[in-house]
């Protein structure tokens, strides 16, 4: 609405409002130009945090256990049931009652050209989930980074969710062999390793456990990654709201 438009940008990110539609381009724009890169940066970031209003956010909270993301990889090989390690799968049974564990397919599994996979995770799911405090759903359907502002950890077989739960300062472990020195996936995730918002492992069942209980205990910065170029970004956003071309090819 119009009050909305005319309130200060500070107040506007300062957590009351999310919801943004293409129509509030102009307050894009008015960020744009009126704050520096850093705090472009973080309205950037709450944009996304904020953008869409979901009702099923709540039912995946649980205040009084940690949050632990499973973001599935669709196309794997080298597990035979496809979604999970055996110790990955034993640790989420084990653990049910102690950690609040949500999985997310991926897109391709739900409508993509995998999705004989989600209709596969389905049976999976029934058969060694569906009586333990263990949810897909709504993890599933929620936009990625409304259901990341309320994890704690990330736990991947190779995902680039890595990447963006870095920009919500969530610790990410991935567990695909290829990942490791000498693999063919040796160079993945290399700079986020670095700088300690990933760790790889060789899927064991003790040493992701151990992972869980050092990386849940307290949250790490938001990764800032200043080689991006958001300034470019801000004003594709805004270009779309208005209908004017992108900057983008």
């Amino acid at each position: 609405n119009e009050d909305f438009k005319q309130r200060d940008y500070s107040e506007v990110y300062s957590g009351k409002i999310i919801k943004i539609t293409y129509q509030d381009g102009k307050i894009l724009n008015l960020a744009y130009s009126k704050y520096n890169e850093a705090s472009r940066y973080s309205i950037f970031r709450k944009l996304h945090q904020n953008i869409i209003e979901n009702k099923n956010f709540e039912k995946i909270t649980k205040k009084e256990k940690k949050n632990i993301l499973v973001s599935l990889s669709w196309g794997v090989h080298g597990l035979e049931n496809k979604f999970f390690h055996p110790s990955l799968e034993q640790l989420i049974k084990d653990t049910a009652n102690t950690y609040n564990w949500k999985l997310r397919l991926h897109p391709n599994q739900i409508r993509g050209f995998a999705s004989d996979e989600g209709r596969e995770f389905i049976s999976y799911y029934e058969k060694h989930f569906k009586n333990l405090d263990v949810e897909w759903e709504n993890s599933t359907e929620m936009p990625l980074p409304l259901l990341l502002s309320n994890i704690d950890c990330h736990i991947t077989w190779l995902s680039s969710v890595c990447m963006e739960a870095a920009y919500f300062g969530i610790p990410s472990l991935v567990l695909c062999p290829k990942l490791q020195r000498g693999g063919e996936f040796e160079s993945y995730y290399n700079y986020l390793v670095d700088l300690g918002y990933v760790d790889k492992l060789i899927p064991d069942y003790n040493a992701i456990k151990e992972w869980i209980e050092r990386k849940s205990l307290s949250k790490m910065p938001y990764y800032c990654d200043h080689a991006v170029n958001f300034d470019k970004i801000i004003q594709s956003i805004v270009n779309r709201a208005n209908n004017t071309p992108s900057l983008w090819p």
